[in-house]
């Protein structure tokens, strides 16, 4: 196709599929439907020509589907894969919950679609990932090239330039990674997949990862959405008060602005967001524990129903 009908059809279903990952969370929602593909962080995905919507869409299908059809969710786990660290850290999420079976299905399908791309383009693509890609992007990373990292967002390059050396960075970050993917994770085995746990299950295998981009943002922004806005009886404490949630909503297009300056602001302020939704998410869950409606929403939730 010619590159402008290929890009807006390309937009189009992003977006649409942005717009179908909020039904898997809040069916006949479309005012939250609505919110969600206006977002900036999905403005921002168009923006970059990213594919967001379809990585929001199969990352939720993955979570809330685990347990009903794990074959279906680990078909989506494996479509993941063309974004391989988005991919593994949704895998050591699912294996954290206790959700293994669409993990073990993951494997065989990840290895067909590896096999078709072999006979798609051959083995030539493959070599060239690992001898330049791969090391090419380690070193970007390593060196802390801003001018080629003006888009991240993750604590690592908040770290970076405050002056911290690589391994400092890769230090704290990988010390983060486990507290939100650990406390995500508790939250799901707790609570079940309820749309407030799936945002703060995708948010954590983002922030988890030294690089992701604002744009990146979009694969939470249907669940984001849901958990911000949606009515949830029963739940007495919000999922973010003002301030993190405008933030975390408006992240997306503040980034590269104060990034141009060195001025790491959005990067510390996302991954504080992610903590503190997570410590008031687990006082929530404990308060609402004897409550049955709350149970129920979330075996709905679990079971693929909702």
């Amino acid at each position: 196709m010619p590159f402008i009908p290929a890009t807006l059809l390309w937009t189009a279903l992003n977006v649409w599929l942005v717009d179908r990952a909020v039904c898997l969370l809040a069916p006949d929602a479309p005012a939250l439907r609505l919110a969600a593909c206006l977002s900036p962080a999905v403005v921002t995905m168009v923006a970059f020509g990213h594919f967001g919507g379809a990585l929001a869409f199969l990352a939720v299908y993955a979570l809330t589907r685990a347990d009903a059809r794990p074959a279906v969710s680990g078909i989506c786990l494996a479509l993941m894969s063309v974004k391989p660290q988005f991919a593994l850290g949704l895998g050591v999420f699912l294996l954290l919950t206790g959700r293994w079976r669409p993990v073990v299905w993951a494997l065989p399908a990840t290895a067909c679609l590896v096999g078709l791309s072999l006979v798609a383009f051959g083995l030539e693509p493959w070599i060239n990932f690992v001898k330049w890609t791969m090391p090419f992007h380690a070193e970007v990373l390593s060196v802390y090239a801003r001018e080629a990292l003006w888009t991240v967002v993750s604590l690592y390059s908040a770290l970076r330039l405050m002056g911290f050396s690589a391994a400092a960075g890769y230090g704290v970050q990988c010390v983060y990674a486990m507290v939100a993917l650990i406390g995500a994770a508790a939250l799901a085995i707790r609570c079940g997949m309820t749309p407030r746990v799936v945002a703060l299950g995708l948010f954590a295998v983002l922030a988890a990862l030294p690089y992701f981009a604002n744009y990146d943002l979009a694969i939470i922004a249907p669940a984001l959405t849901v958990a911000l806005f949606a009515d949830r009886p029963g739940e007495s404490r919000p999922f973010l008060t003002f301030v993190p949630a405008t933030l975390l909503w408006m992240a997306p297009v503040c980034s590269s602005a104060f990034d141009a300056l060195s001025l790491p602001v959005v990067s510390l302020g996302v991954s504080a967001v992610l903590l503190l939704a997570l410590y008031g998410q687990a006082i929530a869950c404990r308060r609402a524990a004897p409550s049955v409606p709350g149970l129920a929403v979330a075996g709905r939730m679990t079971s693929g129903k909702a």
